[in-house]
């Protein structure tokens, strides 16, 4: 790209289709820009129609206006290809499917990396069925989003009578995506049970790492901050010498997983709201959330909504009391000081009974180890559903506001000095100094 493009006052055909996409390499030669696209409404709609094999760099879109049942300001549909340095501005992207600020649909090790979508940019796919909506790729499937960024006053959203899956990065994601950032947006599902919505994804079953919501509106059926819901099929095993103290890492005999999602962070200036709600993820189905912390405000639309500060249920299967492997949710070295509002149950951490063991020896709830949780800012909610089974809180995760502010309530945890940074205040992560 040599020089600014005008497209003001024409119907733009997208260039490529899936038949004959594009294969090359297209790189803006300086700070040119692309404004005024306005696209005829088919399958495949963008700029780009459908990429593959393909190189993108440092292309400038704004005011755009696309739709399509793919529909992304770049490209609907982008297959293993390379997008870099590229900006959307002040666009509308509808879709009667897959919708993205980016890219409809990003697939097959495609990588969409440093891109940003930015100004009244609104982005939703409408009419009736399953859809996909967000803030770079609607759909990221066996891709990756790394080092990008939102910063938008409209909405990212599923329209009314659909549902779907709606996220700052991504809607659906069996893909990663790290070192992303969601300065300001409004993402909204509906509210019926096929709805997931979260800062970061809608579901996830792939990781998450090095990335922050900073401020947000979201809203859905399944909410939470990070995601509506992690679902990983990776398997866990535990093993558990004694657990009746709780099913806490230091009763643990042995252990293998790793984390699938690390180091996100949720400020107070997001807030959730939905019927399952989560200070990270609406539920944790299967997956390990590690050293990551919430701050939002977490709100019940009914009468029936829970409210837990990491998510309102932690799940697992395959498990014992003494432990086993199996596909289950833990979430470790992890903060909430959510605060609760709107109706249904608030729990600080979930309503599941992640501290409670089953006489009949199934374990139906996921864990929580090396945590604690600001009791003062949550109202004193319910710390989990049921009582403890022990006499003492061998957990010590409940903690003042003022306790919070010290770093050796989280050193005592054993919160790495590698990752945490402490001022005084709330920790943060050393990589957002």
């Amino acid at each position: 790209l040599c020089a600014d493009i005008d497209l003001s006052g024409i119907e733009w055909t997208p260039l490529c289709t899936k038949v004959q996409p594009f294969t090359g390499s297209f790189t803006n030669a300086g700070k040119y820009k692309i404004t005024n696209l306005t696209t005829k409404d088919g399958v495949y709609s963008g700029l780009f129609g459908y990429v593959s094999m393909a190189t993108i760099k440092g292309i400038i879109i704004e005011n755009a206006n696309v739709t399509g049942r793919y529909a992304g300001a770049l490209a609907g549909y982008v297959f293993n290809s390379k997008i870099t340095n590229c900006s959307v501005n002040n666009a509308t992207i509808t879709a009667s499917q897959y919708a993205g600020g980016i890219a409809g649909y990003t697939s097959s090790k495609a990588v969409i990396n440093n891109c940003s979508v930015s100004g009244s940019t609104a982005i939703s796919a409408t009419t009736s069925g399953t859809k996909y909506v967000g803030g770079i790729t609607g759909y990221l499937k066996d891709a990756s989003v790394q080092n990008s960024s939102i910063n938008i006053t409209k909405n990212i959203a599923i329209g009314s009578g659909a549902s779907g899956y709606a996220g700052g990065i991504a809607g659906y994601a069996t893909g990663a995506i790290s070192d992303c950032y969601i300065y300001s947006a409004n993402i909204i599902a509906n509210d019926s049970d096929t709805n997931y919505a979260g800062g970061i994804v809608g579901i996830t079953n792939n990781n998450i790492s090095k990335s922050i919501v900073s401020k947000a509106s979201i809203t859905g059926y399944y909410a939470g901050g990070i995601g509506g819901e992690i679902n990983v099929a990776n398997n866990v095993s535990l093993s558990f010498s004694e657990y009746k103290k709780g099913f806490r890492r230091e009763d643990l005999s042995s252990s293998s997983y790793s984390a699938n999602v690390s180091q996100c962070g949720i400020k107070e200036t997001v807030t959730v709201t939905g019927e399952y709600v989560g200070g990270l993820f609406g539920v944790i189905s299967s997956g390990v959330v590690s050293n990551s912390y919430t701050r939002a405000t977490l709100k019940g639309d009914s009468g029936k909504a829970v409210k837990g500060g990491f998510a309102s249920l932690i799940k697992s299967a395959g498990m014992s009391n003494s432990g086993g492997t199996g596909q289950v949710g833990i979430v470790e070295y992890s903060y909430s000081a959510c605060k609760f509002s709107g109706s249904g149950s608030a729990y600080s951490i979930t309503q599941s009974y992640v501290h409670n063991y089953n006489a009949s020896n199934t374990r139906d709830a996921g864990y929580c180890f090396n945590y604690v949780f600001d009791d003062d800012v949550d109202g004193k909610a319910t710390y989990h559903k049921g009582s403890n089974i022990f006499a003492k809180d061998t957990i010590e995760a409940k903690k003042t506001t003022n306790e919070m502010m010290k770093s050796a309530t989280f050193t005592n945890k054993g919160f790495s000095s590698a990752i945490w940074a402490y001022d005084g205040d709330y920790p943060t992560f050393k990589f957002e100094d």
